[in-house]
């Protein structure tokens, strides 16, 4: 087992069930204090295609396992994951970032995930229709659609690795996995305790940090049946283009750029704590970050000045102490994008009112900031900061145009709005253009529950049934009775007539 902080060479290119040593490694950094925890494989375009061929050769034998059969492979897995947990939380801490009681609630999510993967696979069955015509069945099939790439983030770095291989897994697919090089520890040891369970091939893990050449390696080839990501938009376009010659399918979680909208008569204390929590949960690091807030402007003073006591009791991580509640941006360009954001709407007139500056020190940390008098041409309001900057926009009681306002972006993932009536609730959500609407919720996910937005925010649906039969394929079949005649000629009946 490998140990915290270990700053060794480490293994992450597995493949045909053997861990592969690289000619070259890169750094994998503690966001937190700049350290390097590990050095981790460089895998090659020859290892993709290894990788791929082992993917493929292992198919024919694990499609045509029954659902139960695999479905013992997986929660086998399962344990194994469940008896290292702490362990794994402490790497996601120490890579991610991440408060370790965040990390924590992200692994014991993921056992939620994979029960209920295992549970629906069991009820995924084909299934008969009538035919139109006389002596002819039709049965509806479904299998696995082949070979699934999996590029990983680097923000949900266990979740998000098990939101996509567990179904592609339950369904039959083999896979190959891409962490983000931001993360690739907490992969490894997920690709660990799948060693010593799957059969060779099944699972087979890549990690480096050349993530251009090898992502467009994953998305030209013709013998992958389906990629999923997540991450960026712009990334997600590259994708679709580079992979449009091989009409592969994709799975796509992209960009997200959440309104939450509050009501006069809404429960301002709930909205603000349900606020802070949706905002600044991983440091504003998460694709249903909210990223503007709307506040009806009879309660918008009351509101903000709640707001601001309640991020004063924030923690933000130190050396002393783990007990923390916002941690590090991930690196660099993180910090730069949140600076940048800020600059350019202050630039433009916006007024800071809470926050603003990168903290001092070690680590890549940013304080939770609050900016009002900002406009919809400003990027911290019409792009996604995922960082803790939060714009505030005010609206009055006749502004009908409130929908359209939080329309008005290019992303469609996840809204809220906040109102004791929840008629104009469910009304507003009717109109609104995302996926996923929480009323007086700041967590409209569930593991039954499909998970995806509209527009540049991607397609496809990643949890809950719809799920798991995205990694499946319908095949209709339909059977025409033969009837072997009696008599095959005119004169082969008259000879048996005359008989």
């Amino acid at each position: 087992m490998i140990s915290i902080l270990t700053h060794s060479k480490i293994n992450g290119v597995y493949i045909n069930g053997s861990w592969i040593e690289t000619k070259t490694y890169f750094k994998n950094y503690n966001p937190a204090t700049l350290e390097v925890i590990n050095h981790v494989s460089n895998a090659t375009i020859e290892h993709v295609d290894q990788a791929i061929k082992s993917a493929q050769d292992a198919l024919n034998y694990w499609k045509n396992l029954t659902s139960k059969q695999r479905n013992q492979y997986i929660l086998e897995f399962s344990k194994k994951m469940e008896n290292d947990k702490f362990n794994l939380a402490k790497i996601v801490s120490t890579e991610q970032g991440k408060p370790l009681k965040e990390a924590i609630s992200e692994i014991d999510k993921c056992f939620d995930f994979i029960n209920f993967f295992t549970e629906e696979n069991l009820r995924i069955s084909n299934y008969n229709l009538a035919s139109y015509k006389k002596d002819t069945d039709i049965t509806i099939k479904y299998e696995a659609i082949g070979v699934v790439a999996a590029i990983t983030p680097w923000n949900l770095p266990i979740g998000m690795i098990i939101r996509k291989i567990i179904p592609a897994l339950c369904a039959g697919c083999t896979v190959i996995l891409k962490p983000s090089s931001e993360t690739p520890w907490s992969a490894i040891k997920i690709a660990e305790y799948f060693s010593s369970i799957l059969p060779n091939g099944v699972l087979n893990l890549i990690t480096t940090d050349n993530d251009d050449e090898i992502g467009r390696k994953l998305s030209t080839s013709n013998k992958i049946d389906l990629l999923t990501f997540t991450g960026s938009s712009f990334t997600g376009k590259k994708i679709i283009s580079e992979s449009s010659l091989t009409i592969k399918k994709l799975l796509l979680e992209l960009g997200g750029n959440a309104p939450f909208i509050v009501f006069k008569d809404a429960d301002i204390n709930k909205a603000a704590d349900d606020l802070i929590e949706a905002k600044f949960r991983n440091a504003g690091q998460t694709c249903t970050s909210v990223n503007r807030l709307y506040i009806e402007e009879t309660i918008s003073t009351k509101f903000i000045q709640l707001l601001i006591q309640k991020i004063d009791k924030l923690k933000l991580k130190n050396k002393t102490s783990n007990d923390y509640d916002i941690g590090p941006l991930i690196n660099n360009a993180a910090i730069e994008k949140v600076e940048y954001h800020i600059k350019d709407a202050l630039l433009n007139g916006a007024f800071l009112i809470y926050g603003g500056k990168r903290i001092e020190g070690d680590g890549y940390f940013f304080e939770p900031t609050l900016i009002s008098n900002v406009n919809s041409d400003m990027e911290v309001v019409s792009s996604e900061t995922f960082g803790p900057v939060l714009p505030i926009l005010t609206f009055n009681e006749f502004d009908n145009n409130i929908v359209e306002k939080a329309n008005d972006c290019p992303y469609g993932l996840c809204a809220y709005v906040y109102t004791n009536d929840l008629i104009k609730g469910s009304n507003i959500a009717n109109k609104l253009e995302y996926g996923m609407i929480g009323i007086n919720n700041n967590r409209p996910t569930q593991v039954n529950t499909p998970f995806g937005g509209f527009k540049e925010s991607g397609y496809g649906k990643e949890c809950g049934r719809d799920g798991l039969l995205e990694f499946m394929r319908v095949k209709s079949v339909y059977s025409t009775q033969v009837y072997e005649p009696r008599y095959t000629s005119a004169i082969q009946v008259r000879k048996n007539i005359n008989n």
